[in-house]
């Protein structure tokens, strides 16, 4: 099982490393799409 902490690193890195494609590339609903994605659980 993962660790919490660890979990929510992974999460971020995964989440960012999308969104930074996603923002190189102008796709608008991909950039939302990521941005609802990391909110979700981020917070």
């Amino acid at each position: 099982m993962i660790e919490p902490a660890l979990l929510r690193m992974y999460w971020a890195h995964t989440t960012l490393n999308q969104l930074h494609w996603a923002i190189l590339g102008k796709q608008e609903e991909v950039i939302d799409l990521f941005l609802r994605f990391g909110e979700s659980r981020l917070d």
